[in-house]
């Protein structure tokens, strides 16, 4: 047990952002627009419930996926009700995608 809090010294980190930091490793886009972050929003539960309960046949690429990336026309994109997504299971994962661009907007876990 600690008897005195005070004695306890705990370090300051600190990020830095940089313009240049926009586009991640393997094409990711940065959730930053100029130097302003922009959390991702979270789909209704609906749409999440309808994911998980609904699985489809996996396509395996190479790599992590990760929220932002691009998918392939290989990748089958199917409907998620009542909402504008798409979703496939990638590599195993289920994910939301916007379908104009193909780009992966949520990676459920």
């Amino acid at each position: 047990m600690i008897e005195n809090r005070s004695m306890i010294e705990v370090p300051t980190v600190t990020y830095e952002y940089s313009a240049a930091d926009t586009v991640q490793a393997g094409g990711a886009i940065s959730p930053y627009v100029g130097d302003t972050y922009v959390a991702p929003s979270v789909p209704a539960d609906n749409a999440l419930v309808y994911v998980r309960n609904n699985p489809v046949e996996p396509i395996y690429l190479d790599g992590e996926i990760v929220t932002g990336a691009t998918l392939p026309e290989v990748v089958s994109l199917q409907p998620v009700p009542e909402t504008e997504y798409r979703y496939a299971y990638v590599n195993g994962v289920p994910v939301l995608v916007e379908p104009a661009e193909r780009r992966v907007v949520y990676v459920v876990r």
